[in-house]
This record gives structure tokens, C-alpha cells and sequence, in this order.
């Protein structure tokens, strides 16, 4: 209750429209055209990737046939795009290719009018960055929050995500970090407020002043550049 205090502070306070926050959640992208934002946390990495693996004849693709790994040769198409996006690769390495998340990013753009597209993920900004990375660190198995172990095992009982390579997504994107994203867009101004609170009532805080310090507790998370502040931000502008 206390943290939904605070956020409705947050929403009263930091758009022009007091009753309503102009924001819409949806299952999958509108119909457009229109004018607007999208916005997407963390969607890319639950984007199922192709995987390949460098060898001495070319690449292998990934696939996974009862609960077992299987590497075939690779069509050619996964073999060109593999080819250039890391044309030196050493024997061995792994690399995602995310076709349907350049598919994704693709729809979202051709539906603005004027607008923007805003992506929040965990990743790379070059996939030749994935090149010194170990496969079990890039394709992550979660399970309550936690990580989970070998990706086959179990199937459906654990969320299974892959890091983003940016470079692999359509357009030119301005790419930052999440951190200085959300300090360029005003998160301590935004925040004052709380902080005020929370300084005000620490010695003896009343339910507000929890909330308030929730609101700093988020924020601080958000912007921690060894945890969520490391995260990319990925910009696209539409018609400007």
C-alpha cells in the first residue's frame, strides 16, 4: 500500500494529466498508424533466437531434440549473417542471431507516424562482444527470479532469455546506457520530492515517508550501474 501511495505521487506529479498517467500496457503492438511512443522493457530477450556455433566448415545452428543439444549445419542465410556480423570468429564461438526481434523492432517502427521506439534490455551493443562469452552467460534460465541452470531439462518450467546484440537490430539507434537514460529524462528531479520526505520524517516515519523512501529504493536500483542501471536503452526516433 505504501509503495502505491508513492507511485501515484509519482504519476500526479510528473505528467501533465493528473488522473491518468498517459500509458496503455498491451499484449502485442496496436494497429496503427499513429502518433505516440513504444516502449518495451525487457521483451527482446524472451524473443526466442537462432544459435550458432563457428567450426572448420562454416556454422552450425543449435537445435534442441529431447531435452538433448543437436548441431546441424546451418542454412545458408544463418551462415552469411553470422559471417558478417563477426567475420574473424575464432573456432567454437556461439552467437545468437535475433531474427525475430528485428522482425519485432520492424512492426513497431512502421507504425509510427511520428513517434519514438524505446527498448530496455539486457545485452551487448556489438555482437562480436559475444565472441568472449561463454554460451551458459548469454542464454539465461530463470526460475522465482533465480537463475535456473541447464536450459533443456524441465521444459516449461523455466523461463529461458538471451542478451540482446543491439547491432543486430534494424535502423540506427541511439544506444545508452540505462543509467544515464533515465538521469538525462529527469529521474532526480522527479524524485525530489522524496527525498525531502524521507529526510524529513526519518527519525520517526509515518506511512508517506515509507513510500517515500520506496520511491528512492527503486531508483537507486534502477540507476546501479552493476545491476538494472547497466541495462541498454535503445532510441528510435520516428518522423523528426
Amino acid at each position: 500500500m505504501q509503495r502505491d501511495e508513492a507511485f501515484a505521487i509519482v504519476a500526479a506529479t510528473c505528467f501533465l494529466e493528473v488522473e491518468e498517467a498517459p500509458l496503455t500496457a498491451v499484449k502485442d503492438l496496436p494497429v496503427g498508424p499513429f502518433t505516440g511512443v513504444v516502449l518495451a522493457n525487457e521483451l527482446l530477450d524472451n524473443l526466442p533466437p537462432r544459435v550458432v556455433q563457428k567450426t572448420r566448415t562454416g556454422w552450425s545452428e543449435l537445435y534442441v531434440n529431447n531435452g538433448r543439444e543437436e548441431w546441424q549445419p546451418a542454412p545458408p542465410n544463418a551462415q552469411n549473417m553470422a559471417s558478417l556480423l563477426v567475420p574473424n570468429a575464432p573456432l567454437g564461438t556461439c552467437l545468437p542471431l535475433h531474427l525475430k526481434a528485428a522482425v519485432w523492432v520492424n512492426r513497431a517502427l512502421n507504425l509510427l507516424n511520428r513517434g519514438r521506439v524505446l527498448l530496455f534490455d539486457y545485452g551487448l551493443q556489438q555482437t562480436k562482444d559475444f565472441v568472449e562469452r561463454p554460451f551458459g552467460e548469454w542464454i539465461r534460465t530463470y526460475n522465482q527470479q533465480h537463475r535456473a541452470g541447464n536450459p533443456y531439462t524441465q521444459a516449461g518450467s523455466r523461463d529461458i532469455t538471451c542478451d540482446i546484440a543491439f547491432d543486430q537490430l534494424p535502423g540506427v539507434p541511439q544506444i545508452v546506457a540505462q543509467r544515464d537514460w533515465l538521469l538525462s529524462q529527469g529521474l532526480h528531479a522527479m524524485t525530489e520530492w522524496a527525498r525531502g520526505q524521507w529526510h524529513d520524517s526519518a527519525a520517526a516515519p509515518d506511512s508517506e515517508a515509507l513510500g517515500a523512501r520506496a520511491v528512492l529504493q527503486e531508483a537507486a536500483a534502477l540507476t546501479d550501474r552493476e545491476g538494472l542501471g547497466g541495462f541498454l536503452v535503445a532510441e528510435w526516433r520516428v518522423g523528426e
